[in-house]
């Protein structure tokens, strides 16, 4: 069946798909009646994705017809790839196992066992790594089907975030931690050198950026300070990440990539999609990324992010401390204040930021935004003015805590 001109799928037929049906319907002489494919949101965001599909149709098994779903996800090999912008990969982009955004950790990750039967979160099961001969590997995975309603209301985030802490405090408690060559190190670390990261700390860091009449008008006088000594900190505060608990960590964590659903007892269990960015972190990091991103993706009001900080930092100490937590309440307390306030102002509050800039000195940025987000370039700005101020407020919080033994 032909997938669509230009789908990694072109080439997709009833001997690609037969295995991993049968292993989804657990019966190996299952036999294909029909199939149909959808591409889904994401797809070809990075020069280490061909995409993400669903893939569904119906199979004779046991003498019935059952409907069967499946998702594929295709990582490629980033050499010589571009991202949608136009800028081409940089050599050795990805392609080695220490990268930061290694194109083989996923699939490696699954084949590994690592996420078989994982504490606290739930992986899609696997029912299928094929390494194709076009420098592709098409990842054959469990279609989730969530029982929460979108968007999530504040207690979600609480209760996942608790579901994070069990995951990350096993392995501060009683698992040891894993030592596969290509799991993350250093990621944080690896993100804010990246040229794109790169290009916005020299945006802030240029005088001219802040003498703009919008810039001007949109931030409090004591914000472009800030962020430059945020900047020229930066070694500094990753070496507050690096002194904090390791743990393993799914460093990706956001409503995009969580589900909610409940197992056959009825317990609710979320669901954590695309492991790409898995790897050894701070405690901490985990959820800092989950209360920032969610703002700045508008998925909870900004006006909210004081709730959403509370609720996920109050679940996830829950999480750690139900995992075994090995220090007092008072460590538990400063560790993940500490990590969560850092890896968010790092990893997003240098972002916030450009999006105000970008939009203050480009007509085609403010149009883009508009289109984008369904708000006023004003709205847009005051959003992202509030939430550079929410971060490194967090972030001052944070560095006025005593360090973690």
């Amino acid at each position: 069946m032909t997938m669509g001109a230009g789908s990694p799928l072109d080439t997709l037929d009833r001997d690609d798909l037969i295995g991993p049906v049968r292993r989804a319907l657990a019966d190996e002489a299952a036999e294909l009646v029909e199939w149909r494919h959808e591409t889904l949101a994401y797809t070809n965001q990075t020069p280490v994705s061909d995409g993400v599909y669903r893939l569904a149709g119906r199979a004779r098994t046991r003498g019935d017809i059952h409907h069967w779903s499946l998702i594929l996800k295709v990582s490629r090999s980033p050499a010589g790839r571009a991202w949608p912008d136009g800028r081409v990969a940089p050599a050795g982009w990805g392609t080695n196992p220490a990268h930061s955004q290694y194109w083989k950790r996923e699939a490696l990750a699954y084949q590994s066992g690592l996420l078989d039967n994982l504490p606290g979160v739930v992986a899609p099961r696997c029912f299928g790594v094929d390494e194709r001969s076009d420098d592709t590997i098409w990842l054959w995975l469990e279609a989730v089907h969530e029982t929460e309603q979108r968007p999530w209301p504040l207690e979600q985030y609480g209760r996942a975030a608790r579901h994070l802490g069990q995951f990350n405090g096993a392995y501060l408690a009683s698992q040891p931690l894993p030592t596969e060559p290509w799991l993350n190190r250093g990621f944080l670390r690896a993100w804010t050198a990246d040229p794109a990261r790169a290009a916005l700390a020299e945006t802030i860091a240029r005088a001219e950026t802040w003498t703009h009449p919008l810039v001007r008008q949109a931030f409090p006088d004591s914000v472009a300070e800030r962020l430059r000594r945020l900047q020229a900190q930066r070694e500094d505060f990753l070496a507050v990440l690096e002194r904090q608990p390791q743990t393993l960590c799914h460093l990706d964590a956001f409503p995009g990539n969580l589900l909610v659903r409940h197992d056959t007892s009825g317990a609710e269990q979320t669901v954590a999609l695309d492991w790409a960015f898995m790897g050894i972190a701070a405690v901490g990091e985990e959820v800092g990324h989950l209360v920032a991103w969610s703002l700045l993706l508008g998925e909870v009001a900004a006006t909210e992010a004081e709730q959403l900080r509370a609720v996920v930092l109050r679940g996830y100490r829950e999480g750690l401390h139900e995992a075994g937590w090995p220090g007092n309440e008072v460590e538990l307390m400063h560790a993940v204040e500490r990590g969560a306030a850092v890896a968010a102002a790092l990893r997003w509050a240098l972002s916030a930021a450009n999006r105000v800039v970008r939009a203050a000195v480009a007509e085609r940025s403010r149009t883009a935004l508009e289109r984008n987000t369904g708000r006023s370039c004003e709205e847009d700005m005051a959003l992202n003015v509030g939430l550079t101020v929410f971060l490194l407020d967090w972030l001052d919080e944070s560095h006025a805590l005593p360090p973690t033994r």
